[in-house]
């Protein structure tokens, strides 16, 4: 059982890869042509749920909390591999489900994990979707449709970028609405749907939020004092760092 209550019809569990202890979410068929669905930042399996429920007779759904996120072991992401370590993860995962191709699905930055891994594994890969995905060059810090940086360093990009309010509130397991800028309901409520809508489990979304994994060296991960606008560069570890162009080409070419 994972921390976030599942749908009727989802099933929570944990696998040990070669890599980590990864929690998944399952739906449908046990042994069916697979759908693996990859979250975004600041979310988790959770957010799959009403989705993979909607799969046709006879597809297996699949959702893993990423490394960082959820209930999956926590383990440190290598910025500097771009988004290399959670391709590998899901490939390992893939491999400990034996599996050998499958559907991906992924949003927002998990839009930018499925370009980097059909770049690494497109032989395991049955169709690609991305929905709402982050940039192919990567988050923050480019001014063209050619992902030309800002600047040389990457300034504008990275874990220094992020409301430094926002993560200790995750940390805190706030769930009320005091700070209008950071408070993670007003945050999910601001930019994860438009309003006036409101999701019937918006409790169980906002809990998926706050388990992202907190710390410098996590979420929102480290950074340089940079002399370009807005006097931050990327650093070296966490999943923003990881999102920077500084990290993110050569990962998805």
């Amino acid at each position: 059982m994972g921390t976030v209550q599942t749908l009727p019809g989802i099933t929570s569990q944990m696998i040990q890869t070669s890599r980590l202890n990864q929690h998944i979410l399952l739906s449908g068929a046990t042994d069916g042509e697979a759908v693996l669905f990859i979250h975004g930042n600041g979310s988790s399996a959770t957010f799959w749920e009403e989705i993979m429920l909607k799969l046709p007779q006879g597809i297996r759904g699949i959702a893993p909390d990423l490394r960082g996120y959820g209930d999956t072991e926590d383990k440190l992401i290598d910025a500097t591999k771009g988004m290399n370590d959670w391709v590998q993860d899901l490939l390992a995962l893939m491999d400990a489900l034996k599996i050998d191709k499958a559907h991906i699905m992924g949003h927002s930055m998990g839009g930018t994990i499925v370009f980097a891994m059909a770049a690494e594994a497109g032989e395991r890969i049955l169709s690609a979707t991305v929905v709402n995905p982050g940039s192919p060059y990567g988050f923050g810090g480019t001014k063209d449709h050619l992902g030309t940086p800002c600047y040389n360093d990457f300034a504008g990009s990275g874990g220094g970028i992020v409301n430094p309010e926002f993560p200790k509130l995750i940390a805190a397991g706030d769930r009320g609405s005091d700070n209008p800028q950071a408070s993670p309901r007003v945050v999910i409520n601001s930019f994860y749907w438009k309003a006036p809508f409101v999701p019937e489990r918006i409790e169980d979304l906002l809990s998926s939020l706050l388990t992202e994994k907190i710390g410098p060296d996590k979420y929102p991960g480290d950074f340089v004092s940079s002399e370009n606008w807005p006097n931050v560069a990327p650093g070296k570890w966490g999943p923003i760092n990881a999102l920077s162009p500084k990290y993110v080409g050569d990962s998805v070419e």
